[in-house]
């Protein structure tokens, strides 16, 4: 899987499509992260790519993420934030965790029926 995050000055191509696809699959189902849950999520991305211990930080997010998701009782809210977090673990370079957190989301969506998610992870999974 190769989902490089594609830049203003770069031509179009089917890999870049698929990453902009999946970054706004959180969003689409339902989840919105608050402004505080983003900036601790650029922390989290800045602290794993530097090779330090994230755990306090991770669940941090994930506490207020579940709080959204809980919030909006909807299958799809939560799916949106498991993919999220993949999405966060591959800007952190966590590439394996992100794989995983992305084949969990599928089985998540399709167990659900959220055939649009389905159809956006199946795509990234088989790059």
């Amino acid at each position: 899987m190769n989902m490089e995050r594609p830049g203003p000055e770069q031509e179009e191509n089917p890999e870049r499509d698929v990453y902009r696809a999946l970054e706004a699959l959180p969003a689409a189902l339902g989840y919105i992260e608050t402004e505080e849950m983003a900036d601790l999520r650029l922390r989290l991305v800045e602290a794993m790519g530097a090779g330090e211990n994230t755990r306090e930080l991770a669940l941090q997010y994930r506490l207020l993420a579940e709080q959204i998701s809980d919030a909006a009782a909807d299958s799809r809210a939560r799916l949106g934030m498991l993919v999220r977090i993949a999405i966060m673990r591959y800007e952190g370079g966590r590439y394996d965790d992100c794989i995983q957190d992305l084949e969990d989301a599928l089985t998540v969506a399709e167990q659900e029926g959220i055939e649009d998610a389905v159809l956006v992870l199946s795509e990234v999974l088989n790059i």
